[in-house]
């Protein structure tokens, strides 16, 4: 579930390096909103057999939750410790200020060297705010997917199926070899 990886370093201060930090920071948010979404959907299903078609129907149902209404949900069915309250609520304050604000308060900074850099330091700032975040929940996470059956292997299986699910829809939707769109 975690993403094992380094935030990179900036190449440079261009226009293409904050929509690139922007795009990766956003990225995590939704990796972080995704998790809470994977933790709720165990967490509703606990205790209780359900059907793969009834879990899905239940992962929908979570899934349509903004990420405030998943926040506020995972605390009524868990006991989190004050410390980990405060990274996820400061994860869905940063959160929608990436989504709703960030640019519009930064307007001016953009237009400057000095300016996009410190643009592309928060937004570092602000991936590793949305790793941390997923580091919590994968914590409360990790013995719930056990206690299901749920296995590093079993997930790296998944994953390779949905790998596979994706390449072959690639490919099918690649034109054959030799024939063409061309009608002339």
């Amino acid at each position: 579930m975690s993403t094992d990886y380094e935030i990179p370093e900036p190449r440079g201060s261009d226009v293409k390096e904050v929509y690139a930090f922007y795009g990766l920071a956003a990225y995590m948010s939704q990796v972080v909103e995704k998790a809470l979404v994977s933790l709720l959907s165990v967490l509703e299903a606990e205790g209780l057999a359900v059907t793969r078609a009834e879990y899905d129907a239940l992962f929908s149902r979570v899934d349509a939750r903004t990420f405030g209404q998943l926040l506020r949900r995972a605390k009524t069915l868990l006991s989190l410790s004050p410390d980990v309250e405060a990274v996820l609520a400061r994860a869905l304050e940063t959160r929608n200020h990436l989504a709703h604000q960030f640019f519009a308060d930064h307007a001016a900074a953009f237009t400057t060297d000095v300016g996009r850099v410190q643009m592309i330091k928060e937004l570092r700032g602000t991936t590793e705010l949305f790793h941390r975040a997923e580091d919590i929940i994968a914590v409360v996470f990790q013995p719930l997917m056990k206690r299901r059956g749920m296995t590093p292997e079993s997930l790296e299986q998944v994953k390779a199926e949905m790998v596979a699910a994706f390449l072959a829809k690639v490919e099918a939707a690649q034109p054959e070899e030799g024939s063409s769109n061309d009608d002339g």
